[in-house]
């Protein structure tokens, strides 16, 4: 997992010219970011410029509010985290294991490939006749 940051680090860490992005307004209203968040297409993330998730105004001393779009990878990155929940793999298997005990269930951790794998031979034999 990254590092989680703040959107303004992310922005100096990216190296984001602040005049390239569209002015916004300081605080903008719940409908003007719906809008621009549900636009299709989506506007391009600017960081990576694939399609974005989230648009929320970044201000700036020097540039004043400006609209910045975050695919969700990038809009995770800058989220803290829930209250509360663990920020860890080891936490979250160890949360889950404790749920699933309750549960009387067992838990086991599967790689991709070993998913694949089934996937695989679930398919092959839904295919049999």
């Amino acid at each position: 997992m990254r590092d989680r940051m703040d959107l303004g680090e992310l922005l100096r860490q990216q190296h984001l010219d602040l005049d390239t992005l569209t002015p916004a307004p300081a605080l903008p209203a719940r409908d003007e970011q719906m809008q621009r968040i549900l636009r299709v297409p989506p506007w391009p993330c600017s960081v990576c410029t694939g399609p974005s998730a989230t648009a929320c105004p970044y201000d700036s001393l020097q540039h004043g509010p400006r609209w910045v779009d975050l695919c969700w990878d990038h809009a995770l990155l800058t989220r803290p985290p829930a209250l509360k929940m663990p920020t860890t793999v080891e936490g979250i298997f160890a949360d889950m294991r404790k749920l699933a005990a309750e549960f009387g269930l067992t838990m086991r951790i599967m790689t991709a490939e070993e998913f694949e794998d089934r996937a695989h031979w679930a398919r092959r034999r839904h295919e049999e006749p």
